[in-house]
């Protein structure tokens, strides 16, 4: 018997996985069909030298994937990963909020003229001698 418990493998392997939009995009991008993927996400087997090759180079820390411990660059990649979400939202709220700082001084800009519009046309344009 391995000293690898099979489904705690699948539950990580299946987390690691949700990178990827659907189950079928993270076995086409391991190379492999969705079935045989499964095999691996419900316990039932382990991934091979070949698959873990690939998991490597998409980024999947293999310690953690067996063993569930983590070395201390997946951590700190986790954190950056999420500092970088964070920094995602705020600058969607940023350039949100410019957007409507600019709509507002375009419509400010626009009644400044208007108003000099009109003063021009209530008192019009003498020149003082």
């Amino acid at each position: 018997m391995s000293d690898y418990d099979y489904k705690d493998v699948g539950e990580r392997l299946r987390e690691f996985g949700k990178r990827y939009r659907t189950m079928a995009a993270f076995g086409e991008a391991l190379g492999m069909s969705v079935p045989n993927l499964n095999q691996y996400l419900i316990g039932r087997s382990l991934p091979g030298g070949p698959v873990l090759k690939r998991l490597i180079g998409l980024g999947c820390d293999i310690t953690w994937l067996l063993t569930g411990a983590k070395h201390n660059t997946s951590v700190i990649m986790d954190q950056l990963t999420e500092r970088m979400i964070e920094l995602e939202k705020e600058n969607t709220a940023l350039r949100r909020n410019l957007g409507n700082i600019l709509s507002v001084a375009q419509k400010v800009e626009g009644m400044g003229l208007s108003m000099v519009a009109d003063q021009k046309a209530k008192y019009g344009s003498k020149k003082k001698k």
